[in-house]
């Protein structure tokens, strides 16, 4: 067989394929649309607050290393002043905090709080 015969032979087959293809890519942006809409959604004042009290509770109950691992998934980055006064040292001016909702990042914090507070 040569290539126009074998070109006859599958152009069927990949119209259908390269229609299947462009289904497939329209469907993939839109849940890109719809996760990224996601994304940017607040978080409700509830939960988060929930979440706070647990971690809060987790941390006091934690050894010092267990305090670390919690705060280590949580704190995203610590600002301190760059002067250092006499008697009072270096202040932190800003903490920032990431939470992750990730299902394998909740599931990591719920268990170690679940550990940390039985």
């Amino acid at each position: 067989m040569s290539d126009p015969e074998l070109a006859l032979i599958f152009k069927d087959d990949l119209k259908e394929t390269h229609a299947r293809q462009e289904q497939l890519q329209m469907r993939l942006e839109a849940i890109e649309a719809e996760l990224d809409g996601q994304m940017n959604k607040p978080i409700d004042f509830d939960s988060l607050h929930n979440l706070l009290n647990l971690i809060q509770k987790a941390l006091l109950q934690a050894d010092e290393d267990e305090q670390k691992v919690l705060l280590q998934t949580i704190v995203e980055s610590i600002h301190i002043t760059k002067e250092s006064p006499k008697r009072v040292g270096r202040q932190i001016t800003k903490i920032n905090l990431h939470f992750d909702f990730t299902i394998n990042a909740s599931q990591k914090i719920q268990h170690f709080c679940f550990l940390a507070l039985r």
